[in-house]
């Protein structure tokens, strides 16, 4: 199927971490699921990944979701604090799914696994909608402004 020689990365060592890596060993998924732990620098594992998946609670304006965006990485985030003004389909830079919401979520990684015209798309609009919202010109420009 799509995500036949697909492989999980994830980053992080929240609570849940022990959890995850023993759901992962029960399923047989350890060669398809790799734990990377804490990780200061994150750009490495952009530039090695077809995508990124921030499948958040709570987020205001996520950094990580920018980084990766301005990686040229699509993106499947949760519909959560200011996610969907910087994952939307008018950006067409990635795909927003509801929180808790395992079935979306899944299907949204295995559609961007399965169509690499998608994704590569969408790719490219992610770093074309950084750059034309976050551009260090225009930044320049509103504070300007708001301070005029």
């Amino acid at each position: 199927g799509a995500g036949s020689r697909a492989c999980l990365l994830l980053a992080g060592d929240g609570p849940l971490l022990g959890e995850m890596k023993a759901l992962a060993a029960s399923l047989g998924l350890g060669e398809r699921v790799r734990f990377a732990g804490h990780v200061g620098d994150m750009k490495p594992l952009y530039s090695a990944s077809d995508a990124c998946v921030c499948p958040s609670e709570s987020e205001a304006s996520s950094y990580m979701i920018l980084e990766a965006l301005a990686s040229g990485l699509p993106v499947i985030a949760t519909d959560r604090g200011g996610n969907g003004e910087l994952v939307n389909e008018g950006s067409g830079n990635g795909l927003l799914v509801g929180y808790g919401d395992a079935p979306a979520l899944r299907d949204a990684m295995l559609a961007l696994c399965g169509d690499s015209e998608l994704r590569l798309g969408m790719g490219e609009r992610a770093m074309r909608s950084v750059e034309e919202r976050f551009s260090l010109d225009l930044m320049l420009d509103r504070t300007f402004a708001a301070y005029s």
